[in-house]
């Protein structure tokens, strides 16, 4: 560990010899060793290890492996993974997604062709570490074919990876929004979910498009994303909705939704207020008007207080309007 420590090139032979030891400690003192001075040498003794049924050499084997800076493992770590079966398969494919290996990704694709489902959720776990935007369509294609729930979560997660990775979201947003077209109602629901995880501001436009469907199951989806949505910029959009559609009880979400990020997120007080005044006044429910009295004493000031003294003037509110404006007098709110 000394020569490790020093970069000492002289002990890479020591260090592949113990990393073979039958003494596990041993082992796993080469490993660290392995990770300071092992190039594309040390892969045949550490995947060896990585395969190990003592799930501590295995694990430190794995760290190891995915630590080394020689150039030259990705592309033995690929090849392998052409060639390879069974437990020596599923770590090349984890490993390849650890590393980012690009080079893996023709591999990976043919894994998940695989007709055993760990190896195809695995493959699909790395496409989605490896793979770049560039890749989302064919990704987005295989919603269509992808059975089972873990993998369909699977699949799910490695596009919002891909998606989060982006240094442009916004056109990544273009990318998923086009898809919104063409693909089946039940894709469409899971890619209005990757929007969310997406955000910004063609995001947000797709998902209230969806909202505004003539499609009733797409419509319900997406007033379930909104009322999700990771951001403040979704309430113009809830309070429009509200505002103009029939359906009372999607009318009722969009009011809820609209009320949660005035209670939830981090905005200014000047613009909290003005959505607290805005609830109160469009809100048809009076349990929905409560809800605001709520973040009113959530969020004590004066205007937050003229604005409770505005809702006692309602007989149903009268009530807990003033136990809202007392409160915030006990805070030394005049």
């Amino acid at each position: 560990m000394a020569l490790a420590a020093r970069g000492e090139s002289a002990v890479l032979p020591a260090a592949l010899k113990a990393a073979q030891s039958g003494d596990e400690q041993l082992r796993i003192l080469a490993f660290r060793a392995l990770k300071r001075v092992g190039d594309a040498s040390s892969v045949p003794a550490l995947l060896d290890a990585a395969i190990s049924d003592n799930a501590e050499v295995s694990s430190a084997a794995m760290d190891t492996l995915e630590s080394l800076q020689d150039k030259a493992v990705d592309g033995q770590l690929a090849h392998q993974l052409s060639q390879s079966k069974g437990k020596m398969r599923l770590a090349l494919i984890e490993l390849a997604g650890r590393r980012r290996t690009a080079s893996a990704a023709p591999m990976l694709w043919n894994a998940v062709e695989d007709t055993d489902s760990i190896v195809r959720i695995a493959a699909l776990t790395a496409l989605g570490d490896v793979l770049t935007t560039n890749d989302l369509p064919k990704l987005i294609t295989r919603l269509a074919t992808t059975d089972g729930e873990l993998e369909t979560v699977t699949l799910d997660k490695a596009i919002q990876d891909v998606c989060l990775r982006a240094v442009d979201r916004e056109a990544v947003a273009d990318q998923l929004a086009v898809a919104l077209q063409t693909v089946d109602r039940p894709i469409k629901v899971r890619i209005l979910d990757t929007l969310n995880i997406v955000g910004g501001e063609r995001s947000l436009a797709a998902v209230a498009a969806a909202a505004r469907s003539n499609d009733a199951e797409l419509r319900d989806a997406a007033f379930r994303v909104l009322g999700q949505w990771k951001a403040a910029d979704a309430a113009p959009d809830l309070l429009e909705l509200h505002n103009s559609i029939d359906d009372q009880r999607l009318k009722v979400r969009a009011i809820r939704a609209y009320i949660r990020i005035a209670r939830q997120f981090d905005i200014p007080a000047d613009r909290r207020a003005e959505m607290c005044r805005t609830a109160l006044e469009v809100a048809e429910r009076d349990e929905d008007k409560r809800l605001v009295l709520e973040v009113l004493l959530r969020y004590p000031s004066d205007q937050m207080q003229a604005i409770a003294m505005e809702a006692a003037e309602d007989p149903a509110l009268k009530e807990e309007a003033l136990l809202v404006v007392m409160g915030m007098a006990s805070e030394g709110i005049n």
